[in-house]
């Protein structure tokens, strides 16, 4: 069996609890714990009984270098990506424009998500803007799709900022069901005075 658990530095007491079962288990058990870095927390982590056991046989972490993309790579996941944004519009019934071709030569494109990145924008029609990163571009995407959603003008409507803590938290614990998704929203104290129903809108 193979568990793997992202973003490990910030679930220390789950990733005990994973090694404590796999060394306890009566089956060979793999356990790959994935972060951004291990120079700190890791080395606290190497003294704790189930850890020291379960990576005794990989006690430094393993960098993970990808090598960047070559152009002939970005291009061709470009395309594929475009495309298959086009289509998830389509089947969404959102309108489709005609492409705004990416310049995709930058360092920044060296890696698979920022032309991903790139193709959702150029799928909307977004052209390119030098004065804002292609993050600050998605993030302005995405909140023109959630006023669309809830209906609202304002960007400092309040169930568009509830809405936009709740899609942060839901992403930084890897998913979560309906239920789970308004518990989060329930335990922020900045979303207490939110109303159910208005809680229940973001969440449909």
């Amino acid at each position: 069996s193979l568990i793997i658990l992202d973003y490990a530095e910030s679930q220390i007491t789950l990733l005990k609890q994973v090694a404590d079962i796999a060394e306890a288990a009566e089956i060979p058990v793999r356990v790959v714990a994935l972060a951004r870095s291990a120079e700190v927390w890791w080395h606290g982590l190497q003294g704790e009984p189930g850890i020291a056991a379960v990576f005794a046989f990989a006690p430094r972490p393993i960098e993970i270098i990808e090598r960047p993309l070559d152009a002939g790579e970005r291009a061709e996941f470009l395309a594929a990506a475009v495309t298959a944004y086009q289509e998830a519009f389509r089947e969404a019934g959102l309108v489709t424009p005609v492409p705004v071709p990416p310049d995709i030569a930058g360092r920044i494109f060296d890696r698979p998500l920022t032309v991903a990145m790139a193709a959702l924008l150029a799928a909307r029609g977004i052209a390119a803007d030098d004065g804002i990163s292609i993050f600050e571009r998605v993030f302005l995407e995405e909140r023109r799709h959630w006023k669309r959603r809830l209906g609202v003008e304002a960007d400092d409507d309040p169930a568009l900022v509830s809405l936009h803590r709740a899609v942060a938290q839901v992403t930084l614990v890897q998913g979560a069901t309906r239920d789970g998704a308004a518990a989060l929203i329930d335990a922020d104290p900045r979303a207490r005075a939110y109303g159910r129903r208005d809680r229940d809108r973001s969440l449909s």
